[in-house]
């Protein structure tokens, strides 16, 4: 098996923040082979691997034939990553053998704008690399008997060790 091309589609490099992520995976098959997974891995720029998408092919019933070629397509519905430039490798392996893999071959920029251009998102220096969508709900407001809390308690507590859940220091 060898892998002859992954393309980013629409075919520029650019996707929008939340924007469906889509690419095109070819290869060509030498031999018969029933379980072939196909892998594409992101990686940020400094090569930490965010996460890997992979297509069992013997779920979908599929069998590999020698001198055929063969089209896969992925789509990430709406990757939570932020904005930023990210690399992508790609592999073919089956069972424990890796029939090809190509390391970092290209990037992609995730911007700032939402799908359709028209609204865009803020980015947070030290925000991390995934935005995960959270809940959050204001349980009390009550008046502080003792003043407002400072630093120096909130560092102290945050030092003690928990057990449980814990309401303040």
């Amino acid at each position: 098996l060898s892998l002859v091309s992954v393309e980013g589609l629409p075919e520029n490099t650019t996707f929008g923040y939340r924007e469906p992520l889509r690419f095109r995976v070819t290869w060509r098959a030498n031999s018969r082979l029933d379980d072939i997974i196909v892998v594409l891995n992101l990686d940020d720029m400094n090569g930490t691997r965010l996460t890997t998408f992979e297509a069992e092919t013997h779920r979908m019933g599929m069998r590999v034939e020698p001198g055929r070629t063969y089209t896969m397509e992925v789509v990430v519905p709406e990757p939570p990553i932020t904005p930023g430039r990210y690399l992508l490798s790609a592999s073919l392996y089956s069972g424990n053998h890796w029939y090809d893999y190509v390391r970092q071959f290209g990037s992609f920029e995730i911007s700032t704008l939402t799908n359709g251009g028209g609204d865009y998102t803020i980015v947070r220096p030290g925000a991390g690399l995934v935005h995960l969508d959270s809940e959050w709900s204001l349980l009390s407001e009550s008046e502080s008997e003792t003043g407002p809390l400072v630093a120096s308690e909130l560092s102290a507590w945050a030092r003690s060790p928990c057990s449980g859940a814990r309401t303040g220091p």
